[in-house]
């Protein structure tokens, strides 16, 4: 009789994996994903992070080549009539410098181009769903200052600002940074805040030879921004209409409810223009980075005309001279009402307040420069 080989009889004898052993190597898998995906989730917020401040970057290029061309002059937060994307928003000017010639040369040849369905990446955060991929969204807004003190022909406007289209708030005040006056110090930007005004532009040398470029920011996000191509603007100085965009979809400030200065009566709609640009109190309820974020359906405002992000403890700011920082949101709230001025220092402003930390809440704070 023929025996078999002994390899052979071993290999009839081989078992596999018992029940027992396999769920023991699929809970060691599934305790190693455990393990890996957090890193994994913050190394791609971190990297979505890098993009919003590389766009940011970008567009502080596309800033300083404009005012280059045009004597040290800023974009104007809208364009008057008669000009290129007339009654749109700031973004317009910066498309020649942001590699979108081609889009603005549209526009010029046809004013009825619909911009709305046009996606510009440099003007999203991949963070911010709402408006990343989207055609015509926009995440990076203005700063626009101390709003809600303007004045038309004398007349004042009442302060506040307005909830982005399709959300409806009741008792919120329907007033806007529409038709600001800067021509006196008494009207709101004549005081020296904000970098884009709606009836002239702001110079460069303004700034760097006021507070000066490093301490002023320029631009920062909202992930509560509307269209970068809507009309902000209205013939005549006219105030839009219920219903109608408004400038706080391009911009974002610090209303009249949210800060006082010297010579008001109160931090609230008070009709007294300030003396001076120093801070009495602030009360950011509706103001501070990231309030509005931190709520589910965006806050008590539906949108809030003030930084704003899904990035976790801040956001990402474009100052003046080109920087781009991480902003908490904790930062102290005198200090962040300052970085919106850029002649404060010789109109008064100084670093104490009776209020301090962000979020609409008192805390701690630094000098003008603890961003």
């Amino acid at each position: 009789m023929k025996s078999s080989h002994p390899s052979q009889k071993r290999s009839r004898h081989r078992r596999g994996f018992t029940l027992i052993e396999l769920l023991v190597v699929i809970a060691i898998i599934a305790i190693l994903v455990a393990l890996v995906m957090p890193a994994v989730q913050q190394a791609r917020a971190a990297a979505r992070r890098l993009q919003c401040k590389n766009n940011l970057k970008q567009l502080g290029i596309a800033m300083h080549s404009f005012a280059t061309a045009f004597h040290g002059d800023l974009p104007k937060i809208g364009h008057p009539a008669g000009d290129v994307g007339q009654f749109r928003p700031w973004t317009i000017a910066l498309l020649p410098y942001i590699e979108q010639t081609n889009v603005y040369n549209d526009l010029k040849q046809n004013p009825a181009f619909p911009l709305n369905t046009v996606s510009i990446p440099a003007y999203t955060c991949p963070d911010d769903r709402s408006a990343s991929g989207r055609p015509g969204q926009l995440t990076y807004v203005a700063n626009f200052g101390y709003a809600g003190r303007s004045s038309v022909n004398g007349t004042p406007v009442a302060p506040g600002f307005v909830q982005k289209s399709g959300f409806f708030i009741p008792d919120v005040p329907l007033s806007v940074i529409a038709t600001n006056s800067h021509n006196t110090e008494t009207s709101d930007g004549g005081w020296g805040t904000g970098m884009f005004w709606a009836d002239r532009p702001v110079n460069l040398t303004s700034v760097t030879n006021a507070d000066g470029a490093t301490n002023t920011v320029a631009l920062t996000e909202n992930i509560y921004a509307g269209s970068w191509s809507q009309t902000v603007l209205y013939a005549d100085g006219r105030s839009p209409a219920a219903g109608e965009p408004r400038l706080c979809e391009v911009a974002f400030g610090i209303g009249d409810d949210g800060i006082q200065l010297k010579g008001e009566a109160s931090a609230g709609n008070d009709t007294a223009s300030p003396t001076s640009l120093q801070i009495l109190s602030t009360d950011l309820e509706r103001y501070a980075i990231n309030i509005a974020a931190a709520h589910s359906g965006g806050g008590s405002e539906g949108l809030m005309p003030a930084p704003n992000s899904y990035h976790i403890g801040g956001v990402n700011m474009l100052w003046v001279d080109g920087r781009v920082t991480f902003v908490s949101e904790n930062i102290n709230q005198a200090v962040y009402a300052m970085s919106l001025t850029w002649n404060g220092a010789k109109l008064g402003e100084t670093g104490s307040s009776t209020s301090g930390g962000g979020g609409g809440h008192n805390g701690g704070g630094g000098g003008r420069n603890s961003h």
